[in-house]
């Protein structure tokens, strides 16, 4: 390779045979005069992490022996998007990631670069050969560089203080499919069905409590039972509720209802959510909150995920065959080939609630880098344009399938009826419409909202025909990761005491900044002022914030009364430490009146007694009534079942219970199981087992080995335990009526070898439900060899490649062929594959054939070519 790189140098610059034979003789001087006489010509091979990642970059230098790179062709190479425009001498673009800017003028000898203003000579650039050359320490230190020179070796690696992104050759295989940079899409994963089923015996938390009269004030001995349990009836979820109210008598609530993230219920209405029985009616802007009754409600509404995106699809056109890359945020989320017309199309990219600025960077078979922007706007309501959510429901409040309603917040009895529809009208704004009724009191509203930029605007009116009107005017500004909004809201007669705010308030004004402060231990934050105006006005502030320390988390929540008598006031801090399998917990409460002053104080443990029981006790301190009350439960598993008991002890009674629950679902003796309290039939779980597929069968066999200490991914993030000693990972207290992906977390396992054997899959999460997966784990292989000839040692051919090909001749691992031959696969999946050596230009110099055992480091093999 070295005699063809000097056979074409001297080719380029037109020496005499005679020439060509002294610089032959001396391989060292492998400089030669350019087209240009005032610079010498040299080609070199760029190297990064020992792998080639260029060949026959020309390094042009001159009498003072300053080396100059070509800017495009290095830059294409170390995975940067620069657009070098020869004509005025400029570069822009971006290095590793969209974050380190460049705005370089060469000809007035300034710019900024990484956010930083520079200066420099002018007289360090030219253009020569379709290129820009820089000299290359001015290059190095803009970039974070650093080039060692090998002139023996005709070689230059490349040291970079920053991670770069070298970009792979893009095969034809995934020229019809984006690359993602992250993990595997949604797309790819395997569903796993959830059917509802006739009747299923329930999973429950059954609790029985008996009051005890002690202490000064003695009461009669009163048994407390309730029951709240999660199962299938007539082909319906079903949540079973008993339990006694604020009056001590019995009470019963049975809710039916059904879940399709995908919006596949009731044929044409493709609805995502039914419910019938008791209900709690959603709420209705400017009306109400939410109210609870008899009745039946349909929804197509998005099923909000655990991270709160949408997909949504980008595509557009670039020149035939170029490289388009899709950046956010300073990362890449994925990479594709354009086609033989130029289209592309970025299927399924994850968009959050407000704009999300995409940059999409186009690299043509040149090297020539163009650059674009492409903002999308995600609404809460997952709505695109032309889309409609609606939301339909038919309820008798005051009422219960088993009774009416009783007690001291119960509703009044009352007919009502509501229509709410959501329409896109773009991508960045849509419609609102409402119809309601209560009884004979009917309101129609409407509303707009639209995204500008960073900031949402909306205006909401509603009417009723009894001359009640409410409006609500908002701005709400999207800054970094915070959010700052403006509301305000005027009512009218009957409308205002539907919304629980009271006939005399006339109107509300609320001020409210939300954020996230970025780093390691994220910090959240809130606070708003709300301005309540009417016959009594009057003003609160409240204010929440989060910070995590490690292990440590730390919670305060103020509620501040501005008025002249300084009534209710209140605060909570909550001190929270994970260490080991525990959570200790403290919290301090605190209010103060015109009058009087209160103070709680609150210490807990949640923590494993022993292999197999549950503890959770703790203390608290009432100033104002100086009562004291110590609580706890303790518990564990019997097979499927929970059981334990609870007590809470005052300065008055003692209150012992009994806990049964099937909720916290299938532990087995010694598992690790996350912090939930025991009444957890609510939540959703899922128990993995983890295990050595050591046969490659897919299932769990005699022979494969049980893992401890792995850990899940849902929906692409950590899930918070690990398995036990008996592969067991279970995860609980789940959001029902998500649809999660579920993979294993490869950075959990402890061998690096150790890759996860099945496709990720998606889980639609049921209230009671636990959901059972066999997760295999397989060990790859690693093959390292040399390429040799019969003749001679290896000799070097230009941009060699070792390429690793499976049964049906697709590529599955590339490896650059080093200067001695040397080639290595790491993570090979355990198959019978063939070994192909090619050349620069994708010409076949060798073939052979070879296979992977499962967890086998092989060294050694050989690859002849020729004879």
């Amino acid at each position: 390779m070295r005699f063809l790189k000097w056979l074409l140098a001297l080719w380029l610059v037109g020496l005499t045979p005679a020439f060509l034979m002294a610089q032959v003789d001396q391989q060292e001087t492998v400089a030669n005069k350019s087209p240009n006489s005032a610079y010498e010509l040299m080609l070199f091979d760029f190297v990064y992490a020992h792998r080639r990642i260029d060949s026959f970059v020309t390094i042009l230098q001159d009498s003072a022996g300053r080396k100059f790179v070509p800017i495009r062709n290095v830059g294409v190479s170390l995975g940067y998007r620069l657009q070098v425009n020869l004509v005025e001498r400029k570069i822009t673009g971006f290095l590793a990631t969209p974050k380190d800017r460049v705005n370089l003028d060469f000809k007035s000898g300034s710019g900024i670069c990484r956010g930083r203003a520079v200066t420099f000579d002018p007289a360090a650039c030219f253009v020569q050969d379709g290129d820009l050359y820089i000299e290359s320490s001015l290059f190095c230190k803009w970039a974070k560089l650093d080039f060692i020179w090998k002139m023996d070796r005709l070689e230059v690696d490349v040291i970079s203080d920053l991670l770069l992104n070298i970009p792979r050759e893009i095969t034809e295989e995934a020229a019809e499919a984006f690359v993602p940079a992250a993990s595997t899409t949604a797309k790819k994963a395997k569903p796993i069905s959830s059917p509802y089923e006739l009747i299923t015996l329930p999973q429950m938390d059954f609790r029985l409590r008996k009051i005890v009269g002690l202490g000064v004030n003695r009461t009669n001995d009163v048994t407390t039972p309730s029951l709240e349990g999660y199962g299938d009836l007539l082909y319906m979820g079903a949540k079973y509720s008993v339990s006694t109210d604020y009056f001590g008598r019995p009470r019963a609530d049975l809710t039916l209802g059904r879940t399709d993230p995908r919006n596949g219920l009731l044929g044409s209405l493709h609805a995502s959510k039914v419910e019938v029985g008791d209900l709690v009616v959603p709420p209705i802007s400017l009306i109400q909150t939410g109210n609870s009754g008899v009745g039946i409600s349909v929804s197509n509404a998005a099923i909000q995920s655990a991270d709160f995106a949408w997909n949504r699809d980008i595509e557009g056109d670039a020149p035939a065959n170029s490289i388009v890359e899709l950046y956010f945020e300073g990362k890449c989320q994925a990479r594709m080939k354009a086609n033989d017309k130029g289209h592309y199309k970025f299927p399924g990219i994850r968009c959050h609630e407000g704009a999300n600025v995409f940059t999409i960077v186009t690299v043509d078979a040149t090297g020539q880098v163009s650059e674009k922007r492409r903002t999308l706007y995600g609404t809460a309501l997952r709505l695109g344009s032309g889309e409609v959510r609606y939301n339909a429901f038919a309820c008798k409040t005051g009422e219960r399938l088993f009774g009416s309603d009783t007690g001291v917040f119960a509703r009044p009895r009352a007919s009502e009826f509501g229509l709410e529809l959501n329409r896109g009208v773009s991508e960045s704004s849509w419609l609102t419409g409402l119809a309601f009724q209560i009884d004979r009191s009917r309101y129609l509203g409407i509303g707009y909202n639209a995204w500008f930029g960073t900031t949402l605007g909306k205006v909401e009116a509603i009417a009723s025909d009894d001359g009640s009107r409410a409006i609500s005017l908002g701005l709400s500004k999207r800054i970094g990761n915070s959010t700052l909004s403006l509301t305000q809201e005027t009512s009218t007669g009957q409308i205002g005491d539907l919304r629980g705010l009271g006939t005399n308030i006339t109107s509300l004004s609320q001020l409210r900044f939300d954020g996230l402060a970025g780093g390691l231990e994220p910090v959240s934050y809130s606070f708003s002022l709300d301005r309540y105006n009417g016959s009594n006005p009057t003003t609160y502030f409240r204010a929440r914030g989060n910070k995590m320390f490690g292990n440590v988390s730390l919670t305060n929540d103020v509620i501040a009364h501005l008025g002249r008598d300084f009534e209710e006031n209140f605060g909570l801090t909550t001190f929270r430490h994970e260490f080991g399998s525990s959570v200790a917990r403290f919290e301090f409460g605190y209010g103060f009146g015109s009058t009087e002053y209160y103070r709680l104080s609150r210490l807990s443990f949640d923590q494993n007694f022993s292999s197999s029981f549950r503890l959770q006790y703790g203390l608290e301190h009432e100033r104002i009534s100086n009562q004291s009350t110590l609580y706890g439960a303790i518990y564990r598993p019997v097979g499927s079942l929970a059981v334990g008991l609870d007590f809470r002890a005052t300065n008055e009674n003692v209150r012992l219970g009994f806990l049964v629950s099937t909720g916290i679902g299938n532990l087995d003796s010694g598992s690790r199981y996350d912090f939930r309290a025991p009444n957890t039939a609510m939540g959703a779980t899922i128990r993995a087992r983890i295990f050595l597929d050591k046969n490659m069968s897919g299932k769990y066999d005699a022979g494969d080995e049980l893992l401890p200490d792995a850990g899940l991914r849902i929906s692409g993030r950590g899930a918070p335990t690990l398995s036990d000693k008996k592969g067991i990972c279970l995860v609980g207290g789940l959001r029902s009526g998500q649809e999660v992906s579920v993979i294993l977390d490869d950075d959990s396992l402890l061998d690096p070898s150790w890759v996860a054997g099945s496709d990720e899959l998606l889980i639609l999460l049921r209230s009671g439900k636990t959901v059972q997966i066999d997760l295999p784990v397989v060990a790859t292989a690693e093959l390292e060899g040399n390429v040799t000839q019969k003749i001679g040692e290896w000799k070097s051919w230009t941009g060699a490649e070792a390429r690793l090909m499976d049964h049906s001749g697709k590529c599955v691992g590339r490896s650059l062929v080093g200067p001695d031959g040397d080639f290595i696969f790491s993570r090979v999946w355990p198959a019978q594959y063939d070994i192909v050596i090619v050349d620069g230009d994708g010409n076949i110099l060798a073939k052979k054939p070879q296979f992977a055992h499962f967890g086998e480091v092989l060294k050694g093999i050989k690859v002849p070519i020729g004879n």
